[in-house]
């Protein structure tokens, strides 16, 4: 890895640090968070900005290439108890480019997650726990 990667994500961290400062109770001010993603042959393929709300709930996570041009990015969707029901994945253009809704069984744990690709009119089952 390049040290022009390097200082790109960390430059990348510092702006959402900056742009997204969150408060977490109990924990004191919390900055969004990032990770790099790299593929089988170890190039960095892309970043994520990961922003929470102020109860420490994930909301969004920002997907940036090497120039620091968003690509795309996933929003985390909650019920009004606060549970995780769906995660959509935008492109640049606001167009779907996937979705992951969750089903929860009778002990409140993911029963099954459906991962929907428009592009393929295809609904995947991606896991079931049999509930």
């Amino acid at each position: 890895m390049s040290i022009r990667w390097i200082a790109t994500f960390i430059a990348l961290i510092i702006i959402a640090s900056i742009t997204y400062p969150i408060n977490i109770p109990g924990k004191g001010n919390f900055f969004a968070m990032g990770a790099a993603h790299f593929d089988r042959d170890h190039n960095l393929t892309y970043y994520s900005i990961f922003t929470y709300d102020k109860s420490g709930k994930l909301k969004r996570e920002d997907h940036v290439n090497e120039e620091a041009e968003r690509i795309s990015y996933t929003l985390y969707i909650y019920n009004a108890n606060g549970v995780l029901v769906s995660e959509k994945t935008l492109l640049i253009d606001n167009s779907l480019k996937s979705e992951k809704t969750y089903t929860y069984g009778s002990n409140g744990r993911i029963s099954k997650a459906i991962l929907k690709i428009p592009d393929q009119d295809t609904k995947y089952l991606a896991y079931s726990y049999g509930y």
